[in-house]
């Protein structure tokens, strides 16, 4: 459909390449490019084909790898469909374990991606657990020398909670906690908090707000206990809706909360609040028919909404944050 990114016009797929090899260069793109697998939508640029969305996990991994300072001997990636960050992140740190960690039927799709890439690689999967310890395998712990004996672990999310405490160094969600359930967003952030090791890093990159689920959910509800420091907190790569933080775990408490430093931002940032905009469209109407007045009506109030903020572009800066407090 037009909603996949696979189905981006040529022109929007050379601007997004054009402006990444501005970000990262062309031989970053060169070294972690994919675009052969599952015949994709490619455009050709260069000498090489490229896709839409991979460009977008090229942008993400580098990212990631600028900002993890180790070598990260167990990743995992949380929601991260077919498998593209994580294969480019193994193609960096090629003696890492890398797990990820999604609906079953998402697995599936993980496997075939992987295998393809990686034919001699030793995986575990769901299956190979269950023949490993019959009758017993939910309730065996999983350890970290468990792990490390694979090139890819794939499993179903719900066993991140049989992972034992401080062994995972990396964990990533990119832009699918927006599309869960509040309950299911609270459960991986515990999870992740009790996983992670100290001085592990956290790479989550989600929308402000977003309603898919029927409800919104905000990125500034994100239950982030105090012992976090921020690396990086600021908006995504040509995806205005989204912001990218990158969090360390620390054994000390935070003089700054994440949360504190979210709403900082939304305040300071006039190109977050342009984005708030945006998802308001996602909460619109909400279990309403979506017709034409409603449209009608949405787009003059978003029109006077962006005529009043442009306007307080223009007035003191002091006016512009007492006049957001109160919008």
């Amino acid at each position: 459909t037009n909603m996949l990114d696979d189905m981006r016009s040529e022109a929007k797929t050379t601007e997004a390449f054009l402006d990444l090899v501005n970000e990262v260069g062309i031989n970053f793109i060169k070294d972690f490019s994919e675009a052969n697998i599952g015949n994709p939508n490619v455009v050709r640029l260069g000498g090489g084909s490229y896709n839409y969305n991979d460009l977008y996990m090229i942008q993400f991994a580098n990212k990631i790898i600028n900002h993890v300072k180790f070598s990260p001997k167990i990743i995992c990636d949380i929601g991260g469909g077919y498998g593209s960050l994580g294969v480019k992140l193994k193609r960096h740190w090629k003696n890492s374990t890398v797990v990820f960690l999604d609906l079953p039927e998402i697995n599936i799709v993980q496997i075939y991606y992987i295998t393809q890439l990686y034919p001699d690689a030793k995986i575990l999967t769901l299956n190979g657990l269950q023949e490993m310890y019959p009758g017993t395998w939910n309730e065996e712990k999983i350890s970290y020398d468990f792990l490390q004996q694979y090139d890819f672990v794939i499993l179903p999310g719900w066993i991140f909670e049989k992972f034992e405490d401080k062994i995972v160094d990396l964990i990533i969600n990119t832009r699918s906690m927006m599309e869960m359930h509040s309950s299911i967003v609270n459960d991986y952030i515990y999870s992740i908090q009790k996983k992670l090791k100290v001085a592990g890093v956290f790479y989550c990159a989600n929308r402000y707000i977003k309603s898919s689920v029927g409800y919104p959910i905000k990125l500034t509800d994100y239950p982030f206990d105090s012992y976090w420091e921020v690396l990086r907190s600021s908006v995504s790569w040509r995806q205005p809706q989204i912001h990218e933080l990158i969090l360390e775990r620390s054994n000390l408490l935070s003089d700054v909360s994440v949360k504190e430093k979210l709403v900082s931002f939304l305040i300071d940032s006039t190109l977050t609040i342009n984005s708030l905009d945006v998802n308001r469209s996602f909460i619109h109407d909400m279990g309403k028919s979506f017709n034409i007045k409603s449209k009608t009506k949405y787009l003059i109030r978003i029109t006077f909404r962006r005529i009043y903020r442009n306007f307080l572009n223009e007035i003191p800066v002091y006016l512009r944050y007492i006049f957001r407090k109160k919008w």
